[in-house]
């Protein structure tokens, strides 16, 4: 399976779910990401640029703005290495720091303007964050926000494959979404 395999979408999905048969609630995840395809929200979030997203007024000043809690215990409880690599730890701030853009990106997409220094501020400073990180599916239920501790970012951080064959997976997800991506959207 090639990233710009011509392959029809679903041919992908059907290889991927045989390969790892064994893997539960992989059928779940294909099928999360085929309904991709019939979805607006993700279309528009996918062809958002930085400079589509914020009014121009909207600057981070770290000399200013402080860091959020999330924000904080992040930078003091994960590494900062760059790259991924052999030996350096799975998850780093970088990954980290990826769900603002999402959150960011879902946010212009509903409101359906640029963002303003207002809603850089809920963004950086609500409690989105936090619920996406520490409740993953139930981020959107009711229950009450759990409270936000370094011993989370602590574990975070030691996370590891658990072996070849996970790498493998995530790679044959990656490759099938690129492939939906490419096969929808031409890119």
């Amino acid at each position: 399976m090639g990233l710009f395999s011509a392959e029809p979408t679903k041919e992908v999905a059907e290889k991927v779910l045989k390969e790892f048969s064994d893997v539960e609630g992989l059928k779940e995840v294909v099928d999360g990401i085929l309904t991709l395809q019939s979805s607006e929200v993700y279309e528009k979030l996918l062809f958002l640029s930085f400079d589509d997203l914020m009014d121009s007024e909207v600057e981070i000043d770290r000399g200013v703005d402080k860091f959020s809690l999330l924000e904080t215990l992040a930078i003091e409880n994960l590494s900062k290495f760059p790259l991924s690599v052999p030996f350096a730890p799975l998850i780093c701030i970088k990954d980290f720091l990826v769900v603002y853009s999402f959150i960011a990106g879902i946010y212009h997409v509903n409101i359906g303007r640029k963002l303003n220094l207002e809603d850089r501020k809920n963004i950086f400073y609500g409690s989105m964050a936090t619920r996406i990180l520490l409740m993953l599916e139930d981020f959107d239920s009711t229950r009450e926000t759990p409270k936000l501790t370094s011993e989370f970012f602590k574990k975070l951080g030691k996370v590891k494959w658990q072996d070849k064959k996970a790498k493998k997976l995530l790679s044959a997800i990656s490759d099938f979404y690129f492939i939906l991506a490419f096969n929808e959207w031409g890119g």
